[in-house]
């Protein structure tokens, strides 16, 4: 059976990755952040997607390398607008599906920021730009709770935290990638922004054997010619519908503050974004938990979602 997604999402790949923490305090955008919005009308748009079995798992054969869909040609990109743009949704509180900014996503590129509106399960995805002390923790979680999620992860990370990224592995998670450097790409050369994603591909190919069509942009910020640069290397950008504030590293707020903003805006197919430096958090997530199965929901399985 095929589902439809509302996402402008032309090109389903092979995987075997996802979620996250920060890498550099990163502005995620929000109600209380985000610009005015530039379309006011909902955008729809179908693709066919595969329904999740509860039994299927994410293929096992890693590619030697991600092949680009075209011959990259830096000189290509240089009429589109480099100007920096960032990806933000519009929060609500009676848990539907969220709207997005910049129309010109949807209509253009294909990119992914909620899984099927119509189906009940949410998704788990976590930045992971540096290390503090958390994730531990937090694997113990999902592994007593069977939980799956996907890691984004920086060249940083990958290089200080060798073991945590091979228990992620080890225990059912996804990784993926969160650039070698964390730039913000738009303020970068093309060449550059080649880089940042190409090198670390090879590093969690030739540390991990794992390679990964999907990408998450620092910070969620990106210009037109990124996002064709990024489309044209065969690349997917992967943003969120369910994300705020907590990259501030060991954040006061209590872990009453998390929960409310966690669960105040979840939404069928919600693809949430959270990071692990903060142990308030973290110790919100069995109430988080309680609350997705009290009101009718279920974490999804990324590896599911991400084929």
């Amino acid at each position: 059976m095929m589902k439809k997604y509302l996402v402008s999402y032309a090109l389903m790949m092979t995987i075997t990755v996802l979620v996250s923490c920060d890498s550099a305090p990163v502005a995620y955008e929000s109600e209380e952040t985000a610009p005015p919005p530039v379309v006011t009308e909902n955008i729809e748009v179908s693709v066919e997607t595969p329904t999740e079995s509860p039994h299927e798992e994410a293929p096992e054969e890693t590619p030697d390398e991600i092949l680009p869909v075209k011959e990259i040609h830096f000189e290509d990109y240089v009429t589109l607008s480099s100007d920096t743009k960032t990806f933000w949704f519009e929060r609500n509180s009676t848990h539907q599906p969220v709207m997005i900014g910049s129309r010109e996503l949807l209509e253009q590129y294909p990119i992914i920021y909620q899984g099927d509106p119509t189906d009940n399960k949410v998704y788990i995805t976590m930045d992971m730009g540096y290390e503090n002390g958390n994730t531990t923790y937090i694997l113990d979680f999902y592994k007593e709770n069977n939980i799956k999620v996907l890691f984004f992860l920086t060249g940083d990370y990958i290089d200080n935290n060798e073991a945590l990224v091979i228990r992620m592995i080890d225990e059912g998670h996804l990784i993926s990638n969160h650039t070698l450097h964390h730039y913000i790409l738009s303020e970068i050369s093309l060449e550059k922004v080649y880089d940042e994603i190409t090198l670390l591909d090879d590093k969690l190919y030739e540390k991990f054997g794992q390679r990964s069509h999907y990408v998450r942009f620092p910070e969620g910020k990106y210009s037109m010619q990124v996002l064709s640069l990024v489309k044209d290397m065969g690349y997917i950008p992967v943003f969120w519908s369910n994300a705020f504030d907590d990259w501030v590293r060991n954040d006061v707020r209590p872990p009453e503050y998390f929960y409310q903003r966690i669960t105040e805006n979840m939404h069928n197919g919600a693809l949430m974004l959270i990071h692990t430096v903060n142990r308030n958090e973290a110790d919100c997530f069995q109430d988080v938990l309680e609350y997705i199965k009290d009101n009718g929901y279920e974490i999804g399985n990324p590896a599911v979602l991400f084929k």
